[in-house]
């Protein structure tokens, strides 16, 4: 158990020491973004109760490299989504669905284009506001 405390620690550390994870984002929203990312390392770690350091990096690596894939593209969704011209967002948001899936495999039903464009046709008072729905509404594409 110490060691996937360690680990998720490690994750963390190395989400929260991203800046560019966070660039642009006010601190309400950084945060947000922060949050499911540990929600999200945590869950991958704690997959690797049984392996050695080495075994569990490895096994590891490609979801946390969408991990970070994913957070990146919500941050430009989210600076696009309030930005003079909102149509990047989109394009980000579709790949950061694309990371989910590799993130949560098999329990991850990617959303159809009209899903995530009607999605985008919400009203966000603020970048706060829209990654708290992006998570949700990824969340809820989770079996």
């Amino acid at each position: 158990m110490q060691d996937i405390e360690r680990r998720i620690n490690r994750a963390r550390s190395a989400l929260s020491g991203n800046e560019a994870l966070l660039e642009g984002l006010d601190t309400e929203a950084a945060s947000t973004l922060l949050r499911w990312g540990h929600d999200l390392a945590r869950d991958i770690l704690s997959e690797t109760f049984d392996l050695d350091d080495a075994s569990a990096d490895e096994a590891t690596a490609p979801r946390m490299r969408a991990l970070r894939f994913m957070l990146k593209r919500l941050n430009l969704a989210a600076a696009a989504r309030f930005s003079a011209d909102p149509t990047p967002a989109a394009a980000f948001l579709r790949q950061a669905a694309a990371q989910a899936a590799l993130i949560y495999g098999s329990r991850f039903s990617p959303p159809s284009e009209e899903d995530l464009l009607h999605f985008l046709q919400q009203t966000f008072p603020d970048p706060q506001t829209f990654l708290a729905a992006v998570r949700a509404w990824i969340e809820s594409l989770v079996s």
